[in-house]
């Protein structure tokens, strides 16, 4: 059961591949939390750590 998530989804100016990978979990994950998918009820949890994992970079 797959679901066709429509993401807009803009990489940062520079090419740093793991951090445009990290946004992109981010939008995924945030896209997923919109629609209601109890896979991603922990959907903050999974932000803040996306987001600690960007800021390190």
């Amino acid at each position: 059961m797959a679901k066709i998530l429509t993401i807009k989804f803009k990489p940062p100016p520079f090419t740093n591949s793991l951090h445009i990978l990290c946004c992109f979990l981010l939008e995924v994950s945030e896209a997923m939390h919109r629609d209601g998918d109890t896979l991603h009820r922990n959907g903050d949890n999974r932000k803040s750590n996306y987001m600690l994992l960007i800021y390190q970079l």
